[in-house]
């Protein structure tokens, strides 16, 4: 089964440096795949506004999300993969 993939870049903006964080999660089980990016993406995106929103955490930072929907296929979420790692803003594994 497909797992859930995180990339991370850094970019300055003005004061604060943007931590571009770039996932593919599987949000369609597919044909007997498994839609574990139903859970896994609102866990992310919570995180991120809980880490955004303490300036004491990660202070001068700011996390900006990025993220595909797989529908637990391994070629689209190679070919996703790809794109968020080739395509601006750039973003480090």
């Amino acid at each position: 089964h497909l797992s859930t993939w995180l990339f991370v870049a850094a970019w300055v903006v003005a004061d604060c440096t943007e931590l571009h964080i770039g996932g593919v999660f599987p949000m369609e089980a597919g044909s007997g795949g498994w839609a574990g990016g139903q859970a896994c993406l609102p866990a992310v995106q919570m995180a991120l506004e809980d880490v955004n929103g303490d300036a004491d955490v990660l202070p001068g930072y700011t996390l900006r999300l990025h993220h595909h929907n797989s529908k637990c296929q391994p070629g689209l979420a190679a070919k996703q993969m790809y794109e968020l790692l080739y395509k601006p803003p750039v973003k480090l594994m």
